[in-house]
């Protein structure tokens, strides 16, 4: 990874703002420079005697120059802000678009904290040293310098050239002590990333805690974890600090022997008091330049630091901003009557068990309800995962009208498919924030996605209906209202097929009919499903059945082809339905027989 050409890329999402800003910081360093030559002429006014006309024209220069820096300075803050915050949401954006739409859970952090800690910190980091508080800064007070350096040097050169000094320093110091910087860095990094993700962890189990009476050990854990950062961060801060020390030390020694030269000068005659005013005016600027270019080279590690934990969690992210902040464009409706999913020989184990699935197909086309069943383990919710790109096939193609699909993570989105996992995750907000996440609500949408997942009924529960806050992870929720919640969200996009794993584990017996139900009503509209289920209900609704063993599919076709040939599918009738005699091997009537066609 190349860490310039990275900067130079945020620098080209908003180029013409950044621009603005460095001409307005630029020109904030070109009004120091008014000072200076007002200080000069009122020296030298002092020293001919001259009357006071021209003293008062020269402090109504300098009045001006400093209403019109307070302005600039105004603007540039403005313009910054808008460029920082404009240039970190992009980036945050592309990796919350990698995170959302195409990682695998072997490239994401191991916490939420240390995910947190590379969008925010790392983020703002990084956009900071662009800013006018670091690398613009830096480059306004060279060219201070430059033109500063041009007139000292036709003062006296001997001085001038000692100022170069310190800055040689502060450059040999920083280069030494860089190794260790970033590893200090690193270290609070990670160590903030964990104290982040334990809070987090220690508030959605807050009633889990209280049952246990882990009260205590919890705090002691928490101790453990903040104490292991605040030793971190006492490194980092400290030796950071330690390092604008030294560069500040640096700073003041060099003042202080150009300051003696400057004296000796002026003793033989070769400075007016003109002169020397002017140079102590540029003096203090220049040396701290060297302070400003140490820091700068220390902020440019700490960058290089953060930039790296980004690129891992967007896996290339340095390779992948472009220069576009037109917002995403909506995908077009893709609902058509004639559509085929094909999966053939579809693989994937995991490496650390060398479970999974192995050869597995699938068929689906419109206005068809696929169940695909096993016992505990045998790779169905693998199979969903690997279909839709959340883990990578190992063997296996994937076809969408007979197209190709190589990346499923990105193509199986709505309007073509949505999917409710095994354990959906709510956010603490309302229930009404949950199912929409973002979604336009249109018309009666909302309330036809709550019905369709039965959790219509339950919202007669609940004080404030649809503004109910659901706490942590849905904690006010129950688990079958979480799961239907999860549900009304994947109706809400229309998709041309539903995904559903294990939707009706956490039901009663008529909230299950009742769901299967509306399935069976969104099937007739046009959609189709493919539904993880061992409920006979379920399993009842299906055009075909596909049983999974040990990640092998052993059987598929309809639910009476699939219990007369298969015995391993006849005892997991037996086990779900002890009620169901399996001497005809006759499932009960299909319940979507009684239901009219809406």
């Amino acid at each position: 990874m190349n860490l310039r050409r990275f900067l130079w890329q945020l620098i080209g999402i908003r180029p013409w703002t950044y621009v603005v800003d460095a001409s307005l910081t630029l020109a904030v360093w070109v009004l120091f420079l008014v000072p200076a030559y007002v200080v000069q002429q009122f020296f030298q006014s002092l020293a001919r005697r001259s009357d006071n006309t021209g003293i008062f024209q020269l402090l109504a220069i300098l009045v001006v120059a400093q209403v019109a820096r307070m302005v600039v300075g105004m603007a540039v803050i403005w313009t910054d802000t808008t460029w920082q915050r404009s240039v970190g949401a992009q980036l945050q954006s592309h990796m919350f678009e990698h995170v959302l739409g195409h990682a695998v859970p072997d490239e994401l952090p191991n916490t939420s904290g240390e995910a947190v800690s590379r969008f925010r910190e790392d983020v703002d980091l990084t956009t900071t040293f662009l800013s006018w508080t670091s690398l613009l800064d830096v480059i306004g007070a060279g060219v201070f310098a430059v033109v500063a350096v041009i007139i000292m040097l036709r003062i006296n050169t001997m001085i001038t050239l000692v100022v170069f000094v310190p800055l040689t320093v502060v450059v040999v110091v920083a280069k030494r002590a860089t190794p260790r910087l970033q590893s200090y860095r690193k270290s609070n990094r990670e160590a903030t990333g964990a104290v982040t993700s334990f809070i987090a962890e220690m508030f959605a189990a807050v009633q889990t805690i209280q049952v246990v009476s882990a009260e205590q050990d919890v705090l002691a854990r928490f101790g453990k974890v903040n104490d292991k950062r605040r030793r971190a961060t006492v490194l980092d801060v400290v030796f950071s600090t330690a390092l604008n020390g030294v560069f500040g030390n640096i700073v003041e020694i060099g003042t202080g022997i150009i300051l003696l030269l400057a004296a000796h000068a002026m003793k033989d005659g070769s400075f007016t008091v003109g002169d020397f005013a002017l140079f102590v005016y540029f003096l203090t600027w220049i040396t701290q330049l060297t302070g400003r270019a140490g820091r700068l080279l220390t902020g440019y590690k700490q960058v290089a630091v953060s930039v790296q934990r980004m690129d891992r969690l967007r896996c290339g992210i340095s390779a992948q901003l472009r220069c576009d902040c037109s917002p995403a464009q909506k995908l077009p409706d893709y609902m058509k009557e004639n559509w085929t999913l094909d999966v053939e020989g579809l693989s994937y184990r995991f490496p650390e068990t060398d479970k999974g699935i192995e050869n597995v197909n699938l068929h689906i086309s419109p206005k068809n309800i696929v169940v695909v069943t096993g016992s505990m383990g045998s790779g169905k919710t693998t199979l969903i995962r690997a279909l839709l790109g959340l883990v990578v096939a190992s063997a296996g193609s994937v076809r969408w009208n007979g197209q190709l699909v190589t990346d499923p993570a990105g193509f199986f989105v709505p309007s073509r498919v949505a999917y409710t996992p095994q354990m959906p995750r709510l956010f603490s907000d309302t229930l009404q924030s949950n199912i929409l996440l973002g979604a336009e609500e249109r018309g009666d949408r909302l309330r036809q996605a709550v019905s369709l997942a039965a959790l219509d009924s339950d919202l007669e529960e609940f004080p404030r209906g649809l503004a109910t806050i659901v706490g942590p992870n849905g904690a006010t929720l129950s688990g079958g209202q979480v799961h239907r919640a999860a549900m009304a969200r994947m109706y809400m996009r229309q998709a041309q097929l539903y995904i559903l794993d294990d939707p009706t584990s956490a039901l009663d017996s008529a909230t299950e009919t009742l769901l299967c139900e509306r399935i069976v009503t969104v099937r007739n509209e046009g959609a189709s499903f493919l539904i993880i289920s061992s409920s006979p209900k379920v399993l009842e609704l299906a055009d075909e059945v596909i049983l999974l063993s040990h990640g092998y599919e052993t059987a598929h076709g309809t639910l009476s082809d699939v219990l007369a040939r298969s015995s391993e599918m006849q005892r997991l009738w037996a086990g779900q339905s002890p009620s169901i005699g399996l001497h005809g091997l006759e499932p009960k009537r299909p319940i979507h027989e009684g239901i009219p066609a809406s």
